[in-house]
């Protein structure tokens, strides 16, 4: 992850001053770092990231999910 976040910085980005809700972006980008499995670029530049996401509704409003290779996204707690 260092060499992306020194790629924004050398491109002007102020990381520091740039936040995500409560956390600042290079904080997030080092979190999501630390939960990818794997992470690359494609040629064209594209960021893939490989998640292990749960393969069952994990019942959390907004988080995604596999199911038999469909991605869905958690509505939340079932009521």
């Amino acid at each position: 992850m260092a060499p992306l976040i020194q790629a924004l910085q050398f491109a002007g980005l102020d990381l520091s001053k740039a936040t995500v809700g409560d956390m600042t972006l290079e904080e997030m980008l080092e979190k999501l770092a630390n939960i990818a499995e794997a992470w690359e670029t494609t040629p064209d530049g594209h960021l893939l990231l490989i998640l292990d996401l749960p393969e069952s509704d994990p019942g959390v409003k907004g988080a995604l999910w596999n199911n038999g290779g469909t991605l869905y996204i958690s509505q939340g707690p079932a009521s």
